[in-house]
């Protein structure tokens, strides 16, 4: 080895060690748990069994997962439909109002997210500002159910999450070259065709990106479906804490833990062959 290859060894070794000591070492960790026996009260002995992932498939956590994938999958679709045009009208602003514009993006993540939601759960009460609103103005005669409901939850994880659709977004739509556009045009495209065409085409990648980080954490976001849907919704998330937190059985929540990570990384890789499977080449 040489001294330049053995200097590149040594500078790149502390971050492989801190990569092997907190994130292989935990998932090994969870891995080899999932695959134990729970003990009444309290732990779990090293006895090999495979009846912590047999149970995922009883009625009641495959309503769970279905429960989840749906909240998820609503959740995504409508901070897409809501971030893609943001995040283009933030391609098309003047150069010196971008900048702050992408602050009032970012700066939602400089408050606890918990506190945010605090927040929303004030305005959604029963004696809250929303239903104080419409009472005042006459649209409703009593006070609505907005908190600890389906769409509380949904609301509450795109209110969330939006950042991260639209950062990507911006990203990929502001990377795209005008010149297309153009010619789009001068071969007689409609100013809608070559949007769609030429702009959403070329922003697969920021599209596919801000998916994934959208859909992913809204199925592990427990203290969402916590403080805004109570008990009426109980997501992956919820039911991973509870096996942790509450019922202290740490094997089957190994296991949830486990075909979690599988499926984002399952969903990661789809992603990145989706990202590239649909852009216009240059030449």
């Amino acid at each position: 080895m040489s001294a330049g290859q053995r200097g590149r060894a040594l500078g790149i070794a502390p971050a492989f060690a801190w990569y092997v000591l907190l994130l292989l070492v935990p998932l090994a960790y969870i891995v080899l748990v999932s695959f134990c026996t729970p003990q009444s009260g309290w732990g779990f002995s090293l006895s090999f069994t495979l009846q912590n992932y047999q149970r995922l498939f009883e009625p009641a956590y495959l309503q769970v997962f279905g429960q989840s994938f749906v909240v998820a999958t609503l959740a995504t679709a409508l901070t897409l439909l809501i971030g893609y045009p943001f995040a283009y009208f933030l391609t098309r602003i003047d150069h010196r109002w971008r900048l702050l514009a992408l602050v009032a993006v970012e700066l939602p993540f400089f408050v606890s997210s918990v506190i945010r939601i605090y927040g929303w759960d004030i305005l959604l009460q029963s004696r809250g500002v929303i239903n104080a609103a419409l009472l005042a103005i006459g649209a409703t005669r009593e006070p609505l159910q907005l908190l600890y409901t389906d769409g509380a939850v949904l609301m509450g994880t795109i209110y969330t999450l939006l950042p991260l659709m639209v950062l990507p977004l911006y990203n990929s739509i502001e990377k795209i070259d005008g010149s297309l556009l153009e010619a789009s045009r001068d071969l007689g495209a409609s100013a809608w065709q070559a949007f769609l065409d030429v702009t959403v085409r070329n922003s697969t990648p920021g599209i596919v990106s801000g998916c994934l980080m959208v859909f992913v954490p809204s199925v592990g976001l427990f203290y969402v479906s916590d403080m805004l849907g109570g008990s009426q919704t109980v997501l992956l998330g919820n039911l991973v804490k509870s096996q942790f937190v509450e019922s202290h059985d740490w094997p089957f929540g190994a296991a949830l833990a486990v075909v979690m990570t599988v499926a984002t990384i399952g969903l990661v890789a789809l992603g990145k062959r989706l990202s590239k499977s649909d852009q216009i080449e240059v030449i």
